[in-house]
């Protein structure tokens, strides 16, 4: 009986298609990067970033600011709901232009 290791082919070494080339992967970075900095896009995703951040402080720590027991934790927390819907919104953009 043929074990699972046996059914792949062996590994050459080389990429494969759909991978870009070990020097061509820091440029891809930086390809992205510079998409995702264009002014266009830059309007865009921080305005859907402000927008939902706004949105999911009130819901999750506006009591709490609203009480005056906002701590450094609290802070922080507010700043990830504004961080969180930029990167999603920025692999948004990436993903639509593949």
């Amino acid at each position: 009986m043929p074990n699972a290791s046996s059914a792949r082919p062996a590994s050459t070494g080389s990429p494969s298609p759909d991978e870009p080339p070990a020097g061509r992967r820091g440029g891809a970075v930086r390809e992205a990067l510079a998409f995702c900095a264009q002014p266009r896009n830059l309007r865009r995703t921080i305005g859907i970033a402000i927008v939902v951040g706004i949105v999911l402080t009130l819901i999750n720590q506006g009591s709490v600011i609203a009480g005056g027991h906002a701590t450094a934790a609290t802070w922080v927390r507010c700043a990830l709901n504004f961080g969180v819907p930029f990167l999603v919104s920025n692999a948004g953009l990436l993903s639509a232009r593949r």
